[in-house]
């Protein structure tokens, strides 16, 4: 999606702000987005504000608190009353405290799930140098490199890290991570094939540029075939049992009472369930996907114990 539908997507959310009160004179709630606004993050919290802010009675405040991968807005909404704020996450909530012993809270026990709100499939791509069309010749194509192949990330312990490092690990070939500041930096390395390959998000550029010939994508990580691509094949059907499917979603302070907690659920839910919210959603490669409370938990429970392994087995750590 371009960045003028973006904001475009962003005023529909901040115009559902307007008018909405809540019984009790004065009650507001806040979405803290550990990312700039602007971006595809910022963009869905703003998206479910405002039906979300009918459903509940409030006002909704979308709150932008980037830095230091994601600490800054989970301090904040940890610092504040129960329920008072919903801190809308992704993996990296999970990764964090994986990677940096200092960031001082547990994922597990210091944040209750509430919702999810979208899954997001990468997509494994290659630059139109690399002989190989298939996954099954890719890893080929790594294991004949003495010194592996190249691939972009936004940074050590994001999610495009270590799905690399998990595609790695299960084909059993080499991969040369090479960090970037963000995914524009990403898809322009891969573009000018500065680098040889990335399992990432794939935004609209690149899939535009895939039309062209000028990279091409080989399989999405999904345990499913995507909706959004049905015609490319999983990373699994070559190797079994690989999945790695991106998630966002709101998380609670623990202390957030039960029924408090069932109420943002059901009002993520319904907010989802409206087609023109799906369509935006799907627009910025999203598949809008609300699970409970309970499922949720369950979900970051095993997403918690398969990042261990990856991060134990690579042995990854921020210096």
């Amino acid at each position: 999606m371009k960045r003028r539908d973006l904001i475009r997507v962003a005023a529909l959310g901040a115009l559902g702000l307007q008018g909405q009160a809540r019984a009790q004179s004065g009650s507001v709630q806040r979405f803290v987005v550990p990312y700039a606004a602007g971006g595809v993050t910022d963009a869905m919290a703003r998206l479910l504000g405002g039906p979300m802010g009918t459903t509940l009675g409030r006002v909704i405040v979308t709150e932008n608190k980037p830095g230091a991968a994601g600490l800054i807005a989970t301090r904040t909404v940890l610092s504040a009353a129960p329920g008072e704020q919903l801190l809308f996450v992704n993996e990296g909530v999970l990764t964090l405290p994986l990677l940096q012993k200092d960031a001082g809270y547990d994922p597990l026990t210091d944040l209750v799930p509430v919702a999810t709100v979208a899954e997001i499939n990468s997509a494994l791509m290659v630059h139109s140098s690399v002989p190989a069309k298939n996954v099954a010749e890719l890893i080929a194509y790594a294991k004949s490199q003495p010194k592996g192949i190249n691939a972009a990330n936004s940074g050590i312990g994001s999610s495009g890290h270590l799905s690399t490092v998990l595609f790695a690990q299960t084909a059993g070939i080499n991969i040369v991570h090479v960090p970037y500041k963000g995914s524009v930096q990403t898809a322009q390395a891969l573009l000018t094939g500065e680098v040889q390959m990335q399992l990432t998000t794939p935004t609209e550029a690149l899939l535009s540029q895939a039309r062209e010939g000028k990279v091409r994508v080989l399989a999405v990580s999904s345990a499913k075939r995507s909706p959004l691509m049905p015609n490319v094949p999983t990373i699994g059907e070559t190797l079994p049992g690989f999945e790695t499917t991106g998630w966002f979603g709101f998380v609670a302070r623990a202390g957030t009472p039960p029924e408090v907690v069932d109420q943002y659920a059901k009002a993520t839910a319904q907010a989802l369930a409206i087609p023109a919210v799906r369509e935006k959603f799907s627009a910025m490669n999203l598949m809008a996907e609300s699970k409970g409370p309970a499922e949720f938990a369950a979900m970051l429970r095993a997403s918690h114990a398969k990042f261990t392994k990856i991060i134990r087995d690579g042995n990854i750590s921020v210096s």
